[in-house]
């Protein structure tokens, strides 16, 4: 018989990875952010959670923006990554 394997808390795993992360609802409001992501945005999490992506940062901070909109829209509607 094969031991249980015990499941990784991810919580933890994404609160002491050296990459930024987020994760945001379908609105593309901010449920969780890493320490990663807001030391790479000089925010704290009281400016971000609840917030919308879009609101946050404009094409004035991010020049492509427009294009992770994109991204994220086809990401909700097929249901798949998208590059």
């Amino acid at each position: 018989m094969l031991a249980a394997v015990e499941k990784p808390d991810l919580g933890f795993a994404l609160n002491h990875s050296p990459l930024p992360y987020v994760l945001l609802d379908a609105e593309f409001r901010f449920v969780d952010v890493n320490p990663a992501f807001l030391q790479a945005v000089f925010k704290s999490s009281d400016d971000l959670l609840g917030q919308v992506l879009f609101d946050v940062f404009t094409s004035e901070d991010v020049a492509d923006i427009h294009l992770l909109r994109h991204s994220l829209d086809t990401v909700l509607t097929a249901g798949t990554s998208h590059s």
